[in-house]
Order: C-alpha cells, then structure tokens, then sequence
C-alpha cells in the first residue's frame, strides 16, 4: 500500500462528512414547533429560521433591500402571504430597479 492510499481511506467517512443525527433539536427548541418528542418536523423548523435569520439582518440594517426580499420569499414558502407582500412591498420601495422583488410581489398576490 502506498502512502498516499494509506492516508486516504474509502471506506469510513471522515469526522467532517460523518453522518449527523437530525432527529433531535436543543432542549430550548421551542415545544410548539415539535411534532412529538423524537420526531420533527424539519420544514416547519427551517421555515422559522430562515425568517429569524432575514428579520435578523432587517433589523441590522433596514435600508437591505435582498434581505426584506429574502424574508418575502421565506413568508412565501410558509404560507404566510400578507407578510410577503408587505416585504415585497418594501424591498421594491428600496430598490425599484429589481424585477425579482416585483415578480416576488406577484407571486404573493397571486396566492
């Protein structure tokens, strides 16, 4: 065996690319966003971060207008569509020149 197939194994996965167990949240999760002690439910889960995350970078810096955008697409994505536009609305007020927010804003109407 060469040294260079020696330090490089197939077989197992190395500690960066090992499996993670995604069937468990933090104790501080909050209880209403679990189906039931061991099973999650994962969509609901990254729709509510992806909205903190943007609401998060709204708060930073408000004059952001992918981030109002990004927030849009996230209420979007959770059903959530008076939010959208609302979002829409205000990335297209700070940014005029962009037909993504203005077509995001269709969509939202849309449903």
């Amino acid at each position: 065996m060469s040294a260079l197939s020696a330090a490089i194994s197939f077989d197992k996965p190395t500690a960066p690319y090992a499996p993670v167990d995604l069937t468990t949240l933090p104790k501080n999760y909050p209880s209403e966003k679990r189906k039931s002690d061991k099973v999650i439910n994962f969509e609901i889960a990254a729709k509510t971060y992806r909205i903190e995350g943007f609401s998060n970078a709204i708060k930073h810096d408000r004059k952001n207008a992918l981030a109002w955008f990004n927030r849009g697409r996230a209420y979007l994505d959770a059903k959530n569509y008076p939010a959208a536009v609302e979002d829409f609305d205000e990335a297209i007020r700070l940014n005029k020149n962009d037909p993504r927010f203005i077509n995001g804003r269709g969509v939202a109407y849309f449903y």
